[in-house]
């Protein structure tokens, strides 16, 4: 991954750093495979290995694209000209939440070889993440009816952070399973027309502010249209002291804020007839998604932060 003249490098900094992907403990791990991989593993098994840790970083990195094109989406302006052409909003929302969702499940799969390959599960290469979870599960019980093995005991670490992260994990697999290979989910949509009207405005703390006519201040999202719209910070230094109250008028182009509510995993084999408000989850599917990513590459961290230790006392072992 040092290698600034191979593709791996450039692709991998492209998404840690224009894409600001971070995964914890994935870069230790990855040192320690490449130095001891085919010593520990065999020469198969470390290239196989090899190949799953980049494709991690991939996918979460494919997940986080996906996830920063559906914010471009939250808030459009439905005036201009490229909008009009791109494909019907709820096709590009439904493309880009199955997609995310799909590559953060892949990811999760991938792992699972790698948690396979270093603790020698005996599982093939078709290996799934539930196949992995299934196991564990099975160690957890066995130990708490106090007939534990060998094993059991050394995959202690994976079995806490499993189950720190049981209920994320298992939201995005639902969700994933049902948008991959179900009908279409039933959702609710709520539109609503933004940064246009009256606002108070201030800039005491340098960052312009914006309050609707019920003194409301108006979210980070829709601050930066108004914003946009006056045109931009410079021009409302120069227009209005950083110390006066001013109320300004705001028209022009249309935008339109989106969000888009999909059924709590348990509701989600609902048709909408069936459905009720409270089945619906709370958040926006944007939030929804960005909760989920969060979570997952922390678990991916934890994880890696465990196999990091094993690999550690697997080269001493085979030293």
């Amino acid at each position: 991954m040092k290698n600034r003249n191979t593709l791996e490098y450039l692709e991998i900094d492209y998404l840690s750093k224009k894409r600001r992907v971070r995964i914890k403990s994935y870069t230790k791990l990855d040192s320690q495979v490449r130095s001891f991989g085919e010593k520990v593993l065999g020469k198969l098994n470390f290239e196989l290995l090899s190949l799953c840790h980049r494709g991690v970083f991939w996918k979460a990195g494919i997940s986080k694209i996906f996830l920063d094109d559906l914010e471009t989406m939250y808030i459009e302006n439905i005036d201009d000209i490229q909008i009009q052409k791109k494909p019907p909003w709820m096709l590009r929302k439904y493309m880009l939440v199955t997609a995310l969702f799909g590559n953060l499940s892949g990811a999760l799969d991938l792992v699972s070889q790698e948690i396979n390959l270093i603790y020698d599960l005996q599982f093939d290469e078709r290996v799934s993440f539930r196949d992995v979870w299934k196991e564990i599960s099975k160690s957890r019980n066995r130990i708490k009816r106090g007939i534990s093995r060998n094993r059991d005991i050394d995959i202690a670490g994976l079995i806490k952070v499993f189950d720190s992260h049981g209920d994320e994990l298992e939201t995005l697999l639902r969700y994933r399973n049902f948008f991959e290979h179900r009908r279409l989910p039933s959702v609710k949509l709520i539109a609503t027309h933004v940064a246009s009207g009256t606002y108070t405005y201030d800039f005491l703390s340098g960052v312009p502010r914006f309050y609707d006519e019920e003194g409301n201040e108006v979210p980070d999202y829709e601050a930066r249209i108004i914003c946009e719209k006056l045109g931009g910070r410079k021009k409302l230094r120069k227009m209005w002291s950083p110390y006066a109250t001013c109320a300004v008028t705001v028209d022009g182009s249309y935008h339109i804020l989106r969000r888009m509510l999909v059924p709590r995993r348990d509701k989600l084999h609902l048709l909408p007839s069936e459905l009720h408000n409270e089945d619906f989850e709370w958040i926006d599917v944007l939030q929804l998604c960005k909760e989920l990513y969060r979570h997952i590459l922390q678990f991916l961290g934890a994880t890696y932060a465990v196999l990091s230790s094993k690999f550690k006392n697997l080269t001493k072992t085979k030293g």
